[in-house]
């Protein structure tokens, strides 16, 4: 028997994946149900319809990137080699997640986030703001602000993962360590 926990997830897997195939602004509801294995009604039990459960869903997929960029952080390392090795970690994560990560970048420009208010999109980001703040005080980041240096860091290292996701570039093995090289390039020079 289904807990009610499995069927929320079940949900949220099931926009994620679905929309992996099909694309966010074709996505239906009977294609999430039906992949889901859930009646109708199972949404409303769990989220605010249709935009609520994309919400959840987006909101999984950020925090899973957002978790992978943070997992193992050497709060104590020099920030040059710290951002080196969250950009490392975020393009494994997009690589690796390929159904998040065009999940995240088809949620992020849609019409749909219209109806979501920034604070519940951009909660998850405030530890990086606290990150790359620490790259902005310690004089890092060229004068692109705490704002651009994420801009910058996950448009360079979202636009490789793109790319080797859905083409057949190799050696991927150089490019997993060189965009990571050139994100702490781009941001700290040479030092």
């Amino acid at each position: 028997m289904s807990t009610p926990q499995s069927k929320e997830a079940a949900l949220v897997d099931s926009v994620i994946t679905v929309v992996g195939e099909v694309g966010l602004e074709t996505v239906s509801m009977a294609q999430i149900l039906e992949h889901a294995g859930v009646g109708a009604g199972t949404v409303y039990r769990y989220f605010d319809g249709k935009d609520g459960l994309l919400l959840a869903a987006y909101q999984r997929c950020e925090l899973n990137q957002l978790t992978a960029c943070s997992e193992g952080d050497s709060r104590d390392g020099p920030w040059p080699e710290r951002v080196e090795a969250m950009a490392g970690r975020l393009l494994k994560f997009l690589v690796e997640n390929p159904d998040q990560a065009s999940y995240i970048d088809q949620y992020a420009v849609s019409p749909v986030t219209k109806g979501s208010s920034e604070r519940e999109v951009m909660a998850s980001w405030a530890a990086l703001v606290v990150f790359f703040g620490e790259g902005v005080a310690k004089r890092y980041c060229r004068g692109l602000g705490v704002h651009g240096s994420i801009a910058a860091t996950f448009g360079m290292v979202g636009g490789v993962a793109f790319e080797i996701r859905s083409s057949d570039l190799t050696p991927k093995a150089r490019l997993l360590k060189a965009v990571p090289r050139a994100v702490r390039a781009m941001l700290c020079g040479d030092k």
